[in-house]
Parts: C-alpha cells; sequence; structure tokens
C-alpha cells in the first residue's frame, strides 16, 4: 500500500507543492520505524506466562501481566494480536478465555469480589441489564395466559 505526503511552501520562485510517495505495509505502521522485538524467544516466554501467570502473582491472566512479563507495552501486545501473526494472536485468545474461565468461576464459587468480577466480565460480552423480551413483558405474559382460558 502506498501513501502520498504533502508539503506545502513558499519559495522566491512562489508556493511549491512537494508531493513525495512512500511504501507503507499499513496506514498505521511506517517502513522506518523501530523493528519488532516480537522473536521465537517472545513467544516461548508468552507461552511461559499461560503456564505460571498464578505463579508470577495475577489471581487471573491479564494482557497487561503479558506485556510485564515480556517487558513491552501493553499497546504492543494489542498489535501483535493480528492475522499476520497467527502463534501470537493463538496466545492472545488463550489469555482471553482463560480470564474468562477464572472469572466465571471465581464469581460463581464466591472467592473473588462480586463487584470487580462483574466490572471485568463486561470485557467478554456480559452485562447486568435484563433484555426486554416477550417472556419479561407483562402485556405478552397476559396475552399468553388469556389465549390459554376456555371460552
Amino acid at each position: 500500500m502506498y501513501a502520498l505526503r504533502c508539503t506545502f511552501g513558499l519559495s522566491p520562485e512562489g508556493p511549491f507543492l512537494f508531493v513525495e510517495q512512500w511504501y507503507t505495509l499499513s496506514m498505521n505502521k511506517r517502513p522506518n520505524g523501530r523493528p519488532t522485538k516480537y522473536s521465537p524467544e517472545m513467544q516461548a516466554q508468552a507461552e511461559e506466562y499461560l503456564e505460571t501467570y498464578a505463579d508470577l502473582g495475577d489471581v487471573v491472566p491479564t494482557f497487561v501481566g503479558l506485556a510485564i512479563h515480556l517487558d513491552v507495552a501493553t499497546k504492543t501486545i494489542y498489535n501483535w494480536a493480528t492475522e499476520e501473526n497467527p502463534n501470537f494472536l493463538r496466545i492472545f485468545t488463550r489469555v482471553e478465555q482463560m480470564q474468562h474461565r477464572g472469572l466465571v468461576n471465581g464469581g460463581l464459587s464466591g472467592g473473588f469480589n462480586p463487584a470487580i468480577t462483574k466490572m471485568m466480565m463486561t470485557k467478554h460480552g456480559y452485562d447486568e441489564k435484563a433484555k426486554p423480551d416477550e417472556s419479561t413483558n407483562l402485556a405478552s405474559a397476559l396475552a399468553l395466559i388469556a389465549a390459554k382460558l376456555p371460552g
């Protein structure tokens, strides 16, 4: 993918426009950026985190915990979790799954603070709002009962 960089200016000859074409891998990445720290060693350390997060003091695995373990910024964890990097994407997904499972089990067993568990579960698609449907709508419920009455 190519991007254009334009520079406007004024010279003794008059105004000018300089247009430069440069190659980028994506609109957010520049070819002259810092090389990635991701390597097979980072992959191994990330897999190690999945096995040892509890020993490292994390109650459930987190992306922040993984970032600290790898000594990178949390944003880097999100940047590495792409289709172009399927091995790391698998670890990223595994952290989400293990966190979800730990929160559900800890919340149901009473091992976790309910307010914190509820807040963290919103990251996994849960919310406490009841969704209106036929079973919660009083008018619909009364209509169903009335339809079943004889006569």
